[in-house]
């Protein structure tokens, strides 16, 4: 004959663990936000260069380098070859 052991009753988890735990996390997801904000106002912030600034008096007419499917090179309108269009950009540079 099997011997029953008396019904000791219900187990309870102990919650405290998952409470803590609960707490470090909302603690963490709160600073974590507050940091967001702060390197989103830094991405806005551009840094300062001259060479960043538009030129004091604006270009008196654009020129446009072109390069057609048959590989020809025009600039301002003019075929040039490869090995001419290094000097040619480097007058236009100068003036």
């Amino acid at each position: 004959m099997r011997v029953r052991k008396k019904d000791e009753g219900v187990l309870e988890g102990d919650l405290t663990p998952m409470i803590d735990m609960t707490f470090q996390l909302i603690a963490f997801f709160m600073v974590l936000v507050n940091f967001s904000d702060a390197e989103q106002d830094q991405r806005i912030k551009l840094p300062s260069s001259e060479l960043a600034k538009p030129p004091d008096a604006p270009f008196e007419e654009p020129r446009y380098l072109q390069l057609t499917k048959d590989d020809t090179v025009l600039f301002a309108g003019d075929e040039v070859g490869v090995d001419a269009l290094e000097p040619v950009l480097q007058r236009e540079k100068a003036v």
